[in-house]
């Protein structure tokens, strides 16, 4: 968090947590903050959780938005893997604060209806590519 004087404040020493939330992710978060059940704590678990979903279509696209837009994984938006048949994870992407996105295939005009996350202008793009660009577009004034 942020004190009154604009500097960042965190959690006293041997705190639960000591991630920040700025001002804006405050102003961002606070409706879901003020649910006894995520709090201020919980807002920072969200920040430092790593979550990868499989598939970037018609349930890991709106996933990925809704993950990213409530805070998860702030510290790296979205790293990117396109998997053709074999999945190996490097170590940084099991590191606090990832939300990653595993998918083979491209944006196909018949895959709009369903994966929201897409549009017309990504057509024949890897869809983690098109997927990352428009989660950093929902969260990118707060990464900067």
């Amino acid at each position: 968090m942020r004190g009154r004087d604009g500097g960042k404040e965190r959690r006293e020493e041997g705190g639960e947590d000591d991630t920040e939330l700025s001002r804006l992710e405050i102003a961002r978060y606070g409706r879901q903050m003020i649910l006894q059940e995520i709090g201020i704590a919980g807002q920072r678990r969200l920040k430092q959780a790593s979550v990868l979903i499989v598939g970037a279509g018609g349930l890991g696209a709106p996933v990925a938005i809704y993950l990213a837009s409530c805070g998860v994984g702030e510290e790296t938006v979205v790293a990117l893997l396109r998997v053709e048949f074999e999945l190996t994870l490097p170590k940084s992407y099991c590191s606090p604060g990832h939300l990653g996105l595993v998918d083979y295939d491209d944006v196909e005009l018949g895959n709009l209806p369903r994966q929201i996350i897409h549009d017309e202008r990504k057509l024949k793009v890897p869809k983690v590519e098109s997927a990352a660009e428009t989660i950093r577009r929902f969260v990118q004034f707060i990464c900067e």
